[in-house]
């Protein structure tokens, strides 16, 4: 009965050179070991297998019908293998395959959407899949009826909000009052152009306001690995050399 989980791919990569040579004192030099433990992995190959693969004597090592049926499947596995660490190492060196962005509607349509051209130039054989939702962004936020305001160095002063409308949608609810239906406390990155055309009005400049009263910062949130994929890593970077220092929203 064979046992797969025992196959090692050492001892798989030695049965092909072994195959070859047809000598275990070749390959033990070639591979820098004694020739006794080229024989043991290829015994522990066999018992893996339960099936001989070489008819040993003093002169040669031969193949038997066992070991010519295993060779080719042991040749595929090298091969797999080797286009494995191929692709792997391509990674490494050029972003490429998929990467998927996902971010506000709003700040994904100003600002990380108008970056995509010059991203696809970059990184030809990167496919971006970028989602647009401000789901993530206000859940797990207390509502439109907490709004936290305070002068610099300041306690923070709750004031509670009636709304005339609420929305999940950041341009709705620019769009209402560009209209003059109300007040809204924004980002930066979001009325920015508003603010510099004056189609907006900031109010109490000299107050921090937010709806917490954590600082607000710009994140790229993406899984704890040890080693990032180079396409997470290539689309951070490239986005914050375009973003800018300082922001070139606030600039």
């Amino acid at each position: 009965m064979t046992d797969a989980g025992n196959i090692s791919l050492r001892a798989v990569l030695i049965f092909i050179q072994v195959y070859d040579a047809q000598n275990f004192s070749a390959v033990a030099r070639r591979e820098g070991v004694a020739a006794s433990q080229v024989s043991r992995a290829i015994h522990q190959l066999e018992d893996a297998l339960g099936q001989q693969l070489f008819y040993r004597n003093t002169r040669a090592v031969i193949p038997t019908e066992s070991g010519h049926l295993f060779i080719r499947y042991a040749r595929a596995m090298a091969g797999n293998l080797e286009e494995a660490r191929r692709e792997l190492d391509e990674r490494a060196l050029e972003p490429t395959g998929p990467i998927r962005i996902n971010c506000p509607v709003f700040f994904g349509q100003r600002h990380v959407a108008p970056g995509l051209a010059g991203l696809s130039a970059r990184y030809p054989r990167l496919s971006v899949e970028l989602t647009l939702t401000d789901d993530f962004v206000y859940r797990g936020s207390s509502g439109p009826n907490r709004w936290l305001m305070r002068r610099p160095g300041e306690a923070w002063v709750h004031y509670p909000v009636a709304p005339l409308m609420t929305s999940n949608n950041a341009e709705t609810l620019l769009v209402a009052a560009l209209g003059g239906m109300g007040i809204v406390l924004f980002p930066d990155w979001l009325v920015s152009e508003r603010l510099k055309s004056g189609e907006l009005v900031s109010l109490l400049p000299e107050h921090e306001c937010g709806i917490n009263t954590e600082p607000q910062t710009l994140a790229a949130i993406y899984p704890h690995t040890r080693h990032p994929p180079l396409n997470v890593r290539a689309v951070i970077d490239y986005y914050v050399a375009l973003f800018g220092t300082p922001l070139y929203w606030q600039a």
